[in-house]
């Protein structure tokens, strides 16, 4: 009886230790998938933000492409 009585101490142990493993794995888990989460917002707002750069390089250079084309019209009437 007292083998069965530490058996017993001694599975319910390990299945306490096994179970606080779980639970500190399933936290990290959890931690590490926000983490990620966060880094592909910011990645995502990066990208919108270069996408807006790009698009207010592209502006400018379009009104550069027609100045310079207005200046070639007046040019050419000279």
């Amino acid at each position: 009886m007292i083998v069965s009585g530490v058996a017993d101490y001694i599975d319910d142990k390990q299945q306490k230790q096994i179970q606080a493993e779980k639970e500190r794995l399933q936290k990290e888990a959890i931690s590490k998938q926000a983490a990620l989460i966060q880094a592909l917002r910011d990645d995502a707002q990066m990208s919108r933000e270069r996408q807006d750069y790009l698009e207010c390089l592209n502006q400018q250079l379009q009104k550069a492409l027609e100045d310079f084309q207005r200046e070639a019209v007046q040019d050419e009437q000279v």
